[in-house]
């Protein structure tokens, strides 16, 4: 608090001077860092039980309940730390970047301070200190929210761990009820083989009875018989008989039947074993199975247990997942709405520095210089020894000394083209001595360029927008089309004033779809093999002409009213033909002229713009006839190039950069229109238009080669504003980068 205590005491101070108007450029460089999450590492899966059955199934659901509880928590413990992350690192490196640059502008007493912009700067630092104060309320939130995560995660545990320990405790179960079960199984069998061989036993009794039954009767008769005979022998002497055979067989008889009453003892004493055996199978069956019941009870009774549990967490962390989504739904919609904040802050800044900015790059020295002619004072001012020794200062928005490399360059370019995203019209021109390094200035620019506004017209519009390009020389006072090979004249009519005329008969040149960066890249190799290009003393292909390659964005977002916002922009790079001295030019006198002659014309309008003249002579050639839109409509950018190998025309060019710095322009069009279903657009303010109720009609068909028109276009001859109703035309509509 005491920084800000400090700023606002010298913008209080810088108030009170009342002096004019500030040239304190800006270096920093505010781009969004991305977060990637950690995703969150999946638990290993859980063994299966071998022997289990319902309760086997009923635990490995419960663990795979608790173990997606858990992950669901930590995603959204991640994401929820992920959004804080972004969000403390992008705002906090956007507020030091904008605190930075008003500190250094406070802090260089030499820069004169317009009275105007103060107000603004107090204001931005108002804004500033709310959104610190937003985003410290946003950490004290996400810290209260990561403790309750924490509380949350430790109770998730402890039921995991209570969890596992039934679960433990059932497996344990579940192995003695296998093991009973066995067990049961082999008495079942014992008792299945006892049962069968006493019914083999049975049945041997039964016969053996029987036949013990049949001898009894045949030795009952035998002995009647026997006595018979005795009876008859003593009564009546008789012959000797063969009785004494039939004795001897009933003698065997008898004997037999001894044997036969012999095995039936011993079978009954087996029959009596086995039943006694087939009594104790059934008594310890019947233990088991009273055992194996009570454990079954006891397996019921501590699943129902489970179950509830299973219920309480499932509910618990229902309710903890629905309380996170709308924790996270919450903070994203403060993340969108900090994000709006800081985009607007970001354009209040832009606007505040100016719509004509002039940098420098000096290009390193291709040889050993004894002493530097050009010396970088404070990254916005660099001073000269001429050769007569006499120190000259030049001030600029940006100097981008010897060791800068293209990287550094686009970091500053890349918030300017902030703005044509935002439906500003961007003109970048590079302007320079033959060798200066301008064409390679340029080429780097567009790649990076041109990869940065895909990425954030992917990212703001998903695949509604289109872009198109097109790409024309001025050579001698004539206009060529660079994707025609054949060399013919272009015929311009007197009222074009710029890349993207309000009606395409204005400038009839080819319009090109661009889908992505390869398409950005292929279309510059064709280009560069129609452009003019010459051997000169400083180069061997040095440019001989000056080259326009303009892209034309439209970008259409549906609100949450319903309402479609349409953006269009124009972004247009202004490669300019090297300058150059007639006493270095042997040979292509007239070409030589002519370049010099356009880049007069050039000088003249931004003096004339400087000085707020009435006129401005954008008519006399056909370079400046084709700037006039740029100018008046939009942001200008100027960045000079100049080489330490060359002090007179280094100096000639920082001449040049003076120019620029004094342009002031009013405020710059805003092409963005907004319509509802059924209303036809009209023109109001600053390039935004209200929709006024007319039933729809269908538009013109496109082709290919039909340029989009202009948005609310302003200026032509001196800033006049207005050029018609936008109509929109064809263009590549890109499906995806």
């Amino acid at each position: 608090m005491s920084g800000k205590k400090t700023l606002r005491e010298q913008f209080a101070a810088i108030r009170a001077r009342e002096v004019g108007k500030s040239d304190r450029p800006t270096t920093s460089n505010e781009q969004e860092q991305d977060i990637t999450e950690v995703p969150v590492a999946q638990p290993e899966a859980a063994k299966l039980n071998p022997h289990g059955g319902a309760g086997k199934h009923s635990g490995e659901q419960m663990r795979a309940s608790l173990i997606i509880a858990r992950i669901e928590q930590r995603n959204n413990e991640n994401e929820l730390q992920s959004i804080k992350r972004r969000a403390t690192v992008s705002h906090a490196q956007q507020n030091r970047s904008l605190f930075s640059r008003l500190a250094r502008q406070t802090t260089t007493p030499q820069a004169e301070i317009r009275t105007d912009l103060a107000p603004e700067i107090e204001h931005l630092s108002y804004k500033l200190e709310s959104q610190n104060e937003i985003l410290r309320t946003l950490g004290e939130d996400t810290d209260k929210q990561t403790k309750d995560n924490k509380l949350l995660s430790r109770a998730v545990d402890e039921s995991i761990a209570k969890a596992k320990e039934y679960q433990t405790k059932v497996h344990e179960q579940n192995l003695l009820i296998a093991r009973l079960e066995s067990e049961l199984a082999a008495v079942k069998a014992k008792a299945g083989a006892l049962q069968t061989s006493d019914e083999k036993c049975s049945v041997d009794k039964i016969s053996k009875d029987e036949m013990i039954s049949k001898l009894f009767r045949e030795l009952s008769e035998s002995n009647r018989q026997l006595r018979e005979s005795e009876e008859a022998r003593a009564t009546a002497p008789q012959p000797p008989s063969p009785s004494i055979d039939a004795a001897h067989i009933q003698s065997i008889r008898i004997k037999d039947s001894a044997a036969d009453k012999e095995e039936i003892t011993i079978l009954n004493s087996k029959v009596s074993a086995l039943q006694e055996e087939l009594h104790a199978a059934k008594v310890q069956l019947k233990e088991l199975t009273l055992k194996a019941r009570q454990m079954a009870e006891n397996h019921a009774k501590e699943m129902a247990e489970l179950t509830e549990v299973k219920d309480d967490l499932g509910i618990e962390m229902a309710c903890t997942k629905q309380s996170l989504i709308s924790q996270k739904e919450a903070a994203e919609k403060q993340l969108e709405e900090m994000g709006i904040l800081v985009k607007k802050l970001k354009l209040e800044l832009i606007e505040s520095k100016g719509n004509f900015r002039s940098w420098l790059r000096i290009r390193p020295p291709q040889g050993t210089l004894g002493k530097q002619p050009i010396s970088v004072k404070g990254g916005d001012s660099v001073e000269v020894l001429d050769r007569h020794g006499t120190a000259k200062t030049f001030k600029f928005d940006r100097v981008f000394a010897p060791e800068s490399n293209n990287a550094v360059v686009f970091g500053d370019l890349s918030e300017i083209l902030e703005a044509a995203l935002q439906g500003y019209d961007i003109t970048i021109l590079a302007y320079g001595q033959t060798g200066s390094g301008k064409t390679y200035t340029m080429s780097a620019m567009l790649d990076m360029a041109m990869e940065q506004i895909f990425t954030q017209l992917a990212k703001s519009y998903g695949s509604e927008f289109s872009v198109q390009g097109r790409c024309i020389e001025v050579y001698e006072q004539k206009v060529y089309d660079l994707f025609k090979p054949a060399r013919e004249q272009l015929k311009v009519s007197t009222d074009c004033s710029g890349m993207w005329p309000i009606r395409d008969q204005l400038l009839q040149v080819h319009t090109s779809p661009i889908h992505n960066l390869e398409s950005v890249q292929e279309m510059v190799q064709e280009i560069n093999k129609n452009r003019t290009s010459g051997q000169t003393a400083k180069n061997d292909t040095s440019s001989r002409s000056h080259m326009f390659l303009s892209f034309q964005v439209k970008a259409s977002k549906t609100e949450q009213s319903g309402a479609i916002t349409t953006t269009r922009s124009a972004i247009t790079f202004v490669d300019l033909a090297g300058s150059e001295s007639l006493k270095n030019v042997t040979d292509r006198v007239s070409e030589t002229q002519a370049i010099n002659a356009e880049l007069s014309a050039l000088r003249s309008v931004l003096t004339s713009m400087g000085t707020n003249q009435s006129r401005i002579p954008f008519r006399d050639t056909q370079l400046t006839r084709l700037l006039e839109d740029g100018f008046t409509t939009g942001k200008v950018l100027f960045i000079q190039a100049a080489s330490l190998g060359e002090l007179e025309e280094s100096i000639h060019t920082m001449d040049f950069g003076g120019l620029v710095s004094k342009v002031t322009q009013k405020k710059p069009a805003k092409n963005v229109i907004t319509a509802f279903a059924g209303t036809e657009l009209t023109e109001a303010g600053e390039g935004r238009t209200t929709p006024t109720p007319k039933t729809p009609t269908k538009p013109a068909p496109s082709t290919p080669s039909s340029p989009s028109t202009r948005g609310a276009r302003g200026g032509s001859r001196g800033g006049a504003s207005g050029r018609g109703t936008p109509t929109p035309r064809g263009g590549a509509k890109k499906r995806g980068v």
